[in-house]
């Protein structure tokens, strides 16, 4: 705009041709007489062309302004008047503060008539800045360019000097910086609409950040939020009026896409529950199941039998049996109640105390695994009583270096001997399906087991245990292989032969190229894809090594049962499970003990008080999701689909069709 030169303003008043009072800011005792002031200056006639220059040409009333999208502010000075010096004296040219009204007019004009908004603040300093500059630039006002500052800042509701220094303030820098819309006294109110982060283009890059940043830690903070978007990728993605947001922003944004602040609550375990090898495994274990499905007694809640069995001629009946370990702490008690301020608080242990293990089997008929083998006479003097002496697999176990030692395998199988031998006293027709759970104690080999993790590559005296050798293979062919030269051979009598000639005899040793014995330090080290890297790997694959059972399978198999073992992360197939927390949600409820016989006799009770009818339910959940694994569900799915539907073991179709739906 192009520079006015300035007038000079006389001290005689302009003549009008309607009267109006002019008051002095002395006279002003009220908002209200400030106001009809501004509104009376606002609908003077206009002035003789003859009489005002260009620069003084009327400007139009005040407008009602709408909000208005803002930008950056204009910082501010508050100094008295210091910066205000220019090429030209915006306190004496009255001239020059009409064309900063009439500018600040139109901008009001074309703003509301294109239904640009801006906030509150922003409309009361135009204001402010508008009524200020034409209480000056009237030409019947004799006001000063600081009494006219005064009067407008008290008609818009801000009377206090440091107001009226910020409209003089104001006024000056959007002159000085081209009377256009960013010269305006913007705030950063209103600056960035924070609806905008509910985007779902925006929304999916916030979440994918949250799950990157989850990879590596389990908890985040909100200060991370703000900081990803004040990142320049986010300033780019949220446009042009892209800035930072606040802590307050970020939390409010995670309230509404569902992320709750809190102790986070205990689920299902799926960390390695839907990968790959553990799926596969899955999908055999549900196969083989299925197909002693129609052979396995089952019961409803009720123990009744809600099937017929299917036998072909020479098969017998399967009943389920199932096991497992569980831990129970001293010190493991309820931490919730009713307490009152007044009452004293009591110190609490916060160490678990001491442990007590308990190795259980149950099934869905009787419940726990034992049998009342003969009945005994007690002398208790005076009398004499009839007792039942009673046979059961339980067994407690006080794991520790002082105590008991430490569960090893070797427990387990004396277990397991006890077990078969209540079994077949109970069920001597019957087939058992004894069924543990996938832990490396339970997996363990036989010493005499085929194995190629420890083997050497050449010929020489070795053996897997002192004093047991390793059993035969098998050739391709299918005929027995010793893996140990005669007693009468030549030159090596009675020696391993090493991988390298159990290859030869197999016919798999490359005649073209020398092969290692192992790749690195163990068989993860191998190339990937590779079947033929070395001798250890070429081994692991055979088949008679690959089909190598546990001990514990080959200990049920020669007494004529079954054994299985459930899939890796999958406790949901277990109904055991179910039983530990019944009998330890009973256990917290009871007092606390000072020794380890107090403490297994509350044991006891808990374990025996689970009726056999929740067990019957238990049993009846973990086939439901069988069932929903079997049909193709995943495990969150499975979850959903067994919560809503809990009254028969197999789901029914609609439930499949839902779940899936709900992804």
């Amino acid at each position: 705009m192009e520079d006015t030169a300035p007038l000079s303003i006389s001290n005689e008043p302009e003549p009008h041709t309607k009267d109006t009072t002019i008051a002095s800011p002395e006279s002003l005792q009220s908002i209200e007489q400030t106001i009809e002031l501004y509104h009376s200056l606002s609908s003077a006639p206009a002035i003789p062309a003859s009489s005002l220059s260009e620069s003084q040409a009327p400007t139009p009333a005040l407008s009602s302004i709408p909000y208005w999208q803002s930008v950056p502010a204009v910082s501010l000075d508050p100094s008295e008047d210091d910066d205000m010096r220019s090429t030209w004296d915006v306190k004496k040219d009255r001239g020059r503060a009409a064309e900063v009204a009439k500018a600040l007019s139109e901008i009001v004009k074309v703003r509301h008539r294109k239904q640009e908004t801006t906030n509150l603040w922003v409309q009361n300093r135009i204001a402010g800045m508008l009524a200020m500059c034409r209480l000056f630039s009237s030409p019947k006002s004799k006001l000063s360019w600081t009494s006219a500052s005064e009067l407008a800042a008290d008609a818009v509701g801000h009377g206090s000097p440091t107001y009226s220094r910020k409209l003089r303030h104001w006024v000056t820098e959007f002159e000085r910086q081209g009377m256009d819309y960013p010269s305006l006294p913007l705030t950063r109110h209103g600056r960035f609409d924070t609806r905008r982060l509910f985007d779902e283009d925006l929304s999916t890059k916030i979440h994918e950040f949250i799950l990157n940043l989850c990879k590596d830690q389990p908890f985040f903070k909100v200060e991370d939020i703000v900081d990803f978007v004040a990142t320049p990728a986010m300033q780019v993605a949220m446009g042009t009026k892209a800035t930072s947001i606040s802590k307050r922003t970020a939390q409010r944004w995670l309230k509404r896409m569902g992320w709750r602040y809190g102790e986070m609550p205990n689920g299902m375990y799926t960390d390695g529950h839907e990968r790959e090898d553990v799926i596969e495994y899955r999908t055999w274990f549900l196969a083989e199941y299925k197909k002693m499905e129609r052979r396995m007694r089952s019961f409803d809640k009720d123990g009744n039998p809600d099937k017929l069995l299917e036998l072909q001629e020479g098969e017998r009946a399967i009943r389920e049996v199932t096991h497992d370990e569980s831990t129970f702490y001293a010190n493991d008690r309820r931490k919730q109640g009713y307490w009152h301020p007044e009452e004293g608080k009591k110190p609490t242990r916060k160490d678990e105390g001491v442990s007590i293990m308990v190795a259980d089997f149950l099934t869905p008929e009787i419940g726990r695994l034992r049998d009342e083998i003969r009945w005994v006479q007690l002398r208790i003097t005076p009398v004499s009583l009839i007792a039942p002496l009673i046979s059961e697999a339980q067994v407690f176990f006080k794991a520790g270096k002082n105590r008991d030692g430490y569960w090893t395998s070797e427990d387990v199988f004396s277990q397991a001997r006890t077990a078969i031998e209540i079994f077949q006293r109970k069920w001597p027709e019957e087939q058992g399906l004894f069924l543990y759970d996938n832990a490396t104690i339970h997996k363990k080999r036989a010493p005499s087991a085929l194995s190629a993790t420890r083997m050497p590559k050449g010929t020489q005296r070795w053996e897997p245990s002192p004093g047991i050798r390793m059993r035969n293979g098998k050739l391709p062919d299918g005929t027995p292989q010793s893996l140990y030269y005669p007693d009468n051979h030549p030159t090596s009598p009675g020696y391993f032969k090493g991988m390298e000639q159990i290859l030869h005899e197999r016919g798999l040793f490359p005649a073209d190229r020398f092969l290692k014995a192992q790749c690195g330090t163990s068989l993860s080290k191998c190339p990937p894809g590779q079947a033929m890297c070395c001798c250890r790997r070429i081994l692991y694959n055979q088949d008679d090594f690959k089909q190598q059972k546990s001990h514990l399978q080959e200990l049920y198999e020669s007494a004529g049962h079954l054994c299985l073992y459930y899939p890796k992360f999958h406790c949901e197939l277990n109904f055991i499970e179910q039983y530990w927390g019944n009998a330890k949600h009973q256990y917290r409820e009871t007092p606390l003990t000072t020794n380890d016989e107090e403490m297994l006799e509350n044991m006891r009770e808990c374990l025996d008080s689970v009726p056999v009818e929740s067990i019957r339910r238990y049993s009846i959940r973990s086939g439901r999701f069988m069932d929903a694994y079997r049909v193709g569900l995943d495990g969150p799915q499975a979850v959903w689909a067994c919560r809503k539907y809990t009254s028969h073991r197999t789901l029914p179709p609609d439930a499949l069709w839902e779940a899936r739906a709900r992804g």
